[in-house]
């Protein structure tokens, strides 16, 4: 990670960081090396403790009537678990020692005082206890190696430590920032203008179509070059859609859709004319998606503004664009004229309109159609819902 790459940094700030991580690692150490000695020191602390404790005791009782007096008043005041306190008579030449003891695979220390007695002057007091509690009551707690100076400040020089990273990842995430909004904007703009010249270029070859048509006397020709304008139209209007969109990856089927079948009903003067049924699902698709369907649209619209109406008075269309459970758009776009003159499947690769319509559904939308005669031309065309 960048992070951690001196590089990255500046002289004063490398050497701030060396200097920290050395005096940090310098001063754990010796907080660790310390633990032992500050545990013995204690140790020692608590003998000599209990020592004086023992020796002013001892020379409080001068009768041995006061022998259980004396051990309670140590039981009391020196109380830990493994400690015993007992009386035996000896010759022994000494008036005070220490040993250490093996008692059941246990090492005890043991104090021994000899009393002052008038009646008994070879009487003695035992005190032992067991060395492991001593050691296990001395052992430094972590709370005890926490506030240790030397941990506090190896604590705080790992904290700034910590904030001198934080600040750089922040810094570097801040800039990371600014670069990748910088990026997204300009590939919006570039997008943006993308799509404004393909748009003014299909406007511009639309123009010169139709200004080529003028010129010809041939109807047949006349009718090729209007059906090209019309299939350039279609995808013309997308990129003018996307143009003027403020999500320049996706569009609005429904928006789209209500003006391509407005202007091509113009187009055909057939937009009071005929009776519009339109319901279309308001679904956001790329315009890789959005085309073929405007494609599809446009085709099935001429064809029935230009045949299915000849002598029908109330003339209807019916346009349906729906998303159901299974993840699939249907398309449904019917009539009330008169139908195709002959089968679908035989009648769809003789003209251009319909083979193009079955090319864009099995090969772009990876779909099916269907068609059927309910008092009128029906078409139904469904696909895998893809964004």
């Amino acid at each position: 990670m960048k992070i951690f790459n001196l590089k990255n940094y500046s002289l004063i700030t490398k050497v701030l960081i060396i200097f920290f991580i050395i005096t940090f690692f310098s001063i754990f150490l010796r907080t660790a090396l310390a633990q032992p000695k500050i545990e013995e020191k204690n140790i020692k602390d608590d003998v000599t403790h209990i020592t004086k404790a023992l020796l002013v005791a001892k020379d409080l009782v001068n009768e041995s009537t006061l022998e259980i007096e004396l051990k309670e008043i140590l039981e009391k005041n020196l109380a830990l678990k493994s400690s015993k306190v007992e009386f035996f008579n000896s010759n022994i030449d000494k008036d005070f020692f220490t040993s250490e003891e093996k008692i059941d695979n246990k090492t005890f220390i043991v104090w021994c005082f000899k009393l002052n007695f008038k009646n008994e002057k070879n009487r003695f007091l035992k005190f032992s206890l067991d060395k492991k509690e001593l050691e296990d009551k001395n052992n430094t707690s972590f709370l005890v190696k926490f506030l240790l100076p030397e941990t506090l400040i190896a604590l705080a020089i790992g904290i700034f430590l910590i904030l001198i990273i934080v600040r750089k990842m922040l810094k570097d995430i801040e800039i990371l920032n600014k670069q990748l909004t910088k990026s997204l904007e300009e590939k919006d703009i570039l997008l943006k203008e993308i799509h404004h010249r393909v748009k003014n270029n299909l406007a511009l070859t639309i123009s010169l179509i139709e200004l080529q048509e003028e010129e010809i006397d041939d109807v047949k020709a006349k009718k090729v070059l209007f059906n090209i304008q019309e299939r350039l139209y279609t995808m013309e209007l997308l990129h003018r859609k996307l143009y003027e969109s403020t999500n320049l990856s996706e569009i609005s089927l429904k928006n789209y859709i209500n003006d391509l079948v407005q202007t091509i009903s113009k187009t055909h003067n057939s937009y009071e004319k005929i009776d519009l049924e339109m319901k279309v699902e308001d679904i956001n698709l790329s315009i890789e998606t959005a085309m073929p369907y405007g494609l599809i649209l446009n085709e099935l619209l001429t064809n029935a503004f230009k045949y299915a109406f000849i002598n029908q008075k109330n003339p209807k269309l019916e346009i349906y664009i729906l998303k159901n459970n299974n993840e699939e758009i249907e398309l449904i776009v019917k009539d009330n004229g008169k139908g195709l003159q002959k089968e679908f499947s035989k009648i769809s690769n003789e003209t251009l309109g319909l083979r193009l319509i079955n090319m864009i559904v099995k090969f772009q939308l990876m779909g099916t159609i269907t068609y059927s005669y309910e008092n009128g031309a029906k078409f139904l065309i469904k696909s895998n819902f893809k964004k």
